[in-house]
């Protein structure tokens, strides 16, 4: 797995370069918010090169996984077992994203980083990717 200076080191790349940025989903329609916020996710995250970042490489995953469960959630395909897979992954990449950003705030200078909880780590971490 990469080290956290692997992560610091990220830099923003062109989408071409990610050869793990997969994502062939149709555009969302107004009343598709899983696909939309699949849509932002993957955005947002395509902007980072994946390669040796897990952080980024997860929040791929996830974006990936949350329109899959939109298409199983409109019943475009899948079946009950599909949908419980799906869910099941992206509470595993969650746990990913959020052993991530606790190493990243156990690095972090600002002790105010080291002291608060998780939801908030994580929060800060991907507001500080968002920008």
């Amino acid at each position: 797995t990469a080290s956290l200076s692997d992560t610091e080191s990220a830099r923003p790349l062109s989408p071409e370069t990610d050869i793990d940025d997969e994502f062939n989903y149709p555009p969302p329609n107004e009343n598709q918010p899983i696909m939309a916020a699949a849509h932002a996710l993957h955005q947002e995250a395509r902007m980072w090169y994946s390669r040796d970042n897990d952080l980024i490489a997860a929040t791929k995953r996830i974006a990936s996984l949350m329109a899959k469960l939109s298409q199983i959630v409109r019943g475009e395909y899948g079946t009950k077992k599909d949908l419980i897979t799906v869910a099941m992954e992206i509470a595993e990449c969650s746990l990913e994203v959020t052993r991530c950003a606790k190493a990243l705030a156990k690095e972090c200078t600002d002790r105010r980083m080291k002291s608060v909880s998780s939801p908030s780590v994580v929060g800060c971490v991907w507001k500080f990717f968002s920008q």
